[in-house]
């Protein structure tokens, strides 16, 4: 028998924990949503996030927007990928094919 249990609209406390980090809420905006204490979210958000295919580590996407990091994760999803599988498969294009100057080089003055 499973222990999930929905929880605003995703599948369980856990999984709503870390899509609400995903959007940029902090802890205490998590715990009040949860009705729980801030002190567990932590917790959830790490379950949640490994729950979805990524298990933490180097945070590459800690710099980018929500909605950068919403449109890799559907990206992701469409493949059956978790968004650090479709990070590195983009990179290893990018490296193999030597996309760089192509990808970053704006045109301008070199």
């Amino acid at each position: 028998m499973s222990n999930l249990h929905p929880v605003l609209g995703y599948k369980s406390k856990s999984a709503a924990a870390w899509a609400l980090r995903q959007e940029g809420r902090t802890h205490g905006e998590i715990a009040l949503a949860l009705g729980i204490n801030p002190r567990g979210v932590g917790n959830l958000i790490r379950l949640g996030r490994a729950a979805n295919g990524d298990a933490g580590g180097i945070h590459y996407t800690d710099k980018l927007s929500a909605q950068q990091r919403t449109r890799l994760r559907l990206e992701a999803q469409k493949r059956g990928l978790s968004v650090r599988q479709l990070v590195t498969d983009v990179l290893a294009i990018v490296a193999d094919d030597r996309l760089f100057s192509a990808l970053l080089d704006t045109g301008g003055d070199e």
